[in-house]
């Protein structure tokens, strides 16, 4: 997957990889934090967007990027499936080969289709509303 480019957008991100003791590969790129209209924009325009987390509460990054059209790539985990359903691709987070086989087919094939956000907004408007009353709350 060297010939793709990863963007990792987030305040903390080069001291989670450091953490973990991983090294920065070549092709990725760690931004830092961003604005939400920078992220809306981020969103729009990624081939997909990717989400390995071991463990979610809810996962509203995924819910946000399917909002602005872009197809999601998340974890296999129980939370994910109740959120999600079959709009997103599922990926054992331990398995990289999977992780690689799926991002691949998710991009060849969104190459040919745009994901509709109409859709996505439609299928998920209730968790949206929620989302926002849950801010007006806070």
């Amino acid at each position: 997957m060297s010939d793709l480019k990863f963007i990792i957008a987030g305040d903390s991100n080069a001291k989670v990889f450091k953490s973990a003791g991983l090294d920065v590969p070549q092709n990725t790129r760690l931004i830092g934090y961003v604005s939400d209209e920078e992220l809306m924009a981020l969103y729009r325009h990624a081939s997909v967007f990717v989400y390995p987390s071991l463990y979610e509460g809810f996962g509203i990054p995924p819910l946000e990027a399917m909002m602005c059209g872009c197809p999601v790539v998340v974890s296999d985990i129980e939370v994910f499936h109740e959120v999600y359903g079959d709009s997103v691709e599922y990926c054992d987070c331990k398995d990289e080969r999977l992780w690689m086989r799926v991002l691949k087919e998710v991009i060849e094939y969104t190459n040919c289709k745009k994901i509709d956000s109409d859709i996505i907004c439609n299928k998920y408007k209730h968790k949206v509303y929620y989302l926002k009353s849950r801010e007006e709350l806070i």
